[in-house]
């Protein structure tokens, strides 16, 4: 199986998600996955699209990208939309609405807390 994880993952300290994409990394490789950090390959089984926002330095690829790569490139693969962000967090007031359109393009949604998880489903994100 080829998972592609949309991380640009760092070297060092540099936040949860990105020791989330390298433990999760480790973990396929062991399995005898084959991970990979973008939409290059027409044989990605799963993208696990991370960090939608593309002013993010952490974010390999967007939900534009994905929706063009299934378009184009291969239909068949697995959308999985992490979801870690909030207003809430950071008092902002665009990121939940953003992180909702976004998921549009995912098969399946992963929150990184049952509090987040309940936080979107108030706000009107379709359980998947």
């Amino acid at each position: 199986m080829k998972v592609s994880i949309g991380t640009n993952v760092k070297d060092g300290p540099w936040g949860g998600g990105n020791l989330f994409a390298i433990n999760l990394t480790n973990y396929l490789v062991n399995k005898n996955h084959k991970v990979v950090y973008n939409l290059n390959d027409d044989d990605i089984d799963i993208i696990l699209l991370t960090e939608p926002r593309k002013t993010s330095e952490s974010s390999a690829f967007t939900h534009i990208d994905v929706n063009n790569y299934l378009k184009y490139e291969n239909k068949n693969s697995i959308v999985i939309h992490r979801i870690n962000e909030c207003d809430e967090r950071k008092n902002t007031d665009n990121v939940n609405k953003y992180l909702i359109s976004v998921n549009k393009s995912a098969d399946f949604t992963v929150f990184v807390s049952t509090w987040l998880m309940n936080l979107f489903n108030d706000q009107g994100l379709t359980k998947k």
